[in-house]
C-alpha cells in the first residue's frame, strides 16, 4: 500500500559500502530503513553493494528493496581493496544500466560516487549524497589513538604512510560531494565538518536527520522479563553502551569513571555492548581497576538482541570523545524509554538538548561522567520522570514515518517532481 507523497514514482538506485543485513551498523541500518520504506511509499528501489560473504547471492530481493551485489578483492594493503571495490561497482553498474533506467542515484560512500562517476551514464543521471561521515578523520583518529609498545614495531611503520593514505581519502570524498545535485546531512555538525573541510556551498546541503523505527524500539511492558531473558540481575541498576570499540568513542573514559559511581552506588553495572580493535586494552583496563565483576565486555549484540538491551537498562551511557555525526543509539535507547546520558560531542548535543540539556555530561572526561551518571541512578524519580519522556520525544520528532516522507520530497524535488 502506497502511503507516501502523492506524484510521479521513481525508480532510484542507492550505491553503497555494505548493506543490512548483510552487515550491521549505522549506515547500513539507515540505507536499508531508507529504502525499505520509499519501496513501501510505492517507487522502486536497487542497492548496489559489496558482495561480503561468499554465501550471499549476486542478485535477491527483500522487502521489495531489488538487491545486487558485486565482487571484489581483498588486500592486505587496504588502498588496493578500495581500488577494487570501485573498479568492480561500476563495472556492475554499467551492467544495471543495460537494462534500468533510474531516476535518481542516491549515494552513500566515497567510493560508491567515485565508481558512478567513472560512467557517462552515471553522470548524466541526478545524484543525491548522503553524507554520514568524514572517514578520512575517522580512520585517523582510530589509528593514531592507539599507543603501541616498543616491541610493536612493524605498527609505528604503518602510521608512515598513512598521511598519504588520508589525504587520498580526503579526495575521494571531495570528489564524489562536488559532482551531486543536493547533499544530505544527518546532523548540523555533519554539515559545519563538510563546509569547514570540503567547501561546500551550503545552497547544497539539505539537513535531514535519521530514524528510528519506533515499532521495534519500544519500552518494555515487564523488564524483569526482559532481564531474564537476557540472564540479566533483576537486583541491579543496569548502565549500557552500544559502540564500536574504537578511541573516538571514549570507552576508556566512561570505564575510568566507574569506580566512583561503584563507590557512590555499590548497586550498579555496566555493560558495554560492540567489538573492535580496543577489546583487549578494555578489558585490561578492567582488570586493572579490579572492575571484571561489574563491568562486562558483552561483545556484539544482535539485531535481534538490541532493542531488549535497551528496555533492560536504568540509563544509556554515550562517552564519545570525538566525531559523533549523529548517533543513531541515542535515538533507539529514547525510543525504548531508556534515558541517555552523553559528552558534548558533535550531533549528541542537538538531539539531548531539544529533548534536555540536563542529560548532558559537562565534559568527555571521567569526573563528569561518574558525577552525572551517581546524580541519575541515586535520584529515581528524577530518572523515572525523564523515562515518563523519553519515548514520545522521540515519536514526535524522529520517528521514520515523520523522516521519510522529507526524504521523499527531497527526492521528488530533484527530479523536478517536487
Amino acid at each position: 500500500m502506497d502511503y507516501g507523497i502523492t506524484g510521479k514514482k521513481l525508480k532510484i538506485l542507492f550505491a553503497v559500502n555494505e548493506i543490512f543485513p548483510d552487515l550491521r551498523g549505522g549506515v547500513h541500518t539507515y540505507v536499508y530503513e531508507v529504502a525499505k520504506r520509499l519501496a513501501i511509499n510505492g517507487h522502486t528501489i536497487f542497492i548496489l553493494a559489496k558482495k561480503i560473504r561468499s554465501d550471499l547471492k549476486d542478485k535477491e530481493v527483500i522487502d521489495g528493496i531489488n538487491i545486487y551485489r558485486y565482487n571484489f578483492k581483498q588486500y592486505k594493503l587496504g588502498f588496493l581493496t578500495h581500488i577494487s571495490s570501485i573498479i568492480n561497482m561500476h563495472k556492475k553498474f554499467e551492467e544495471l544500466m543495460k537494462d534500468n533506467s533510474f531516476d535518481l542515484i542516491s549515494v552513500h560512500s566515497p567510493h560508491a560516487a567515485f565508481g558512478i562517476n567513472l560512467s557517462a551514464k552515471g553522470k548524466a543521471l541526478p545524484r543525491i549524497y548522503t553524507f554520514h561521515a568524514l572517514l578520512h578523520r575517522e580512520e585517523f583518529l582510530t589509528v593514531y589513538g592507539r599507543k603501541y609498545l616498543w616491541y610493536q614495531w612493524r605498527r609505528y611503520i604503518k602510521p608512515l604512510w598513512l598521511p598519504i593514505y588520508f589525504f587520498l581519502m580526503k579526495r575521494l570524498e571531495n570528489f564524489g560531494l562536488k559532482r551531486c545535485e543536493k547533499i544530505v546531512l544527518l546532523s548540523s555538525f555533519t554539515s559545519e565538518c563538510l563546509v569547514e573541510t570540503h567547501h561546500i556551498a551550503k545552497n547544497k546541503i539539505v539537513e535531514i536527520p535519521s530514524g528510528v523505527d519506533v515499532n521495534r524500539f519500544k519500552p518494555a511492558t515487564d523488564k524483569n522479563a526482559v532481564r531474564r531473558k537476557l540472564e540479566l540481575p533483576l537486583e541491579k541498576s543496569i548502565l549500557i553502551t552500544v559502540r564500536r570499540l574504537v578511541p573516538r568513542m571514549g570507552l576508556d573514559n566512561l570505564i575510568k569513571a566507574m569506580p566512583a559511581v561503584f563507590e557512590s552506588y555499590p548497586n550498579a553495572i555496566l555493560l558495554i555492548g560492540g567489538e573492535g580493535p580496543l577489546k583487549l586494552e578494555l578489558q585490561t583496563l578492567i582488570f586493572k581497576l579490579k572492575l571484571k565483576d561489574r563491568v562486562t565486555l558483552v561483545g556484539p549484540i544482535t539485531d535481534e538482541e538490541l532493542p531488549l538491551y535497551y528496555q533492560a537498562s536504568d540509563l544509556f551511557i554515550l562517552p564519545t570523545r570525538a566525531l559523533e555525526g549523529f548517533g543513531i543509539v541515542t535515538l533507539e535507547a529514547l525510543s525504548c524509554g531508556t534515558p541517555v546520558l552523553g559528552t558534548p560531542v558533535g550531533a549528541t548535543v542537538e538531539i539531548l538538548s531539544k529533548f534536555d540539556k540536563n542529560l548532558l555530561f559537562k565534559d568527555i572526561s571521567s569526573d563528569s561522567m561518574s558525577n552525572k551518571i551517581v546524580e541519575y541512578l541515586i535520584n529515581s524519580s528524577k530518572r523515572i520522570g525523564v523515562q515518563g519522556r523519553c519515548r514520545q520525544f522521540i515519536v514526535d520528532n524522529y520517528s521514520w514515518e515523520k523522516i521519510i516522507l522529507m526524504i521523499e520530497k527531497l527526492f521528488l524535488e530533484v527530479c523536478g517532481n517536487g
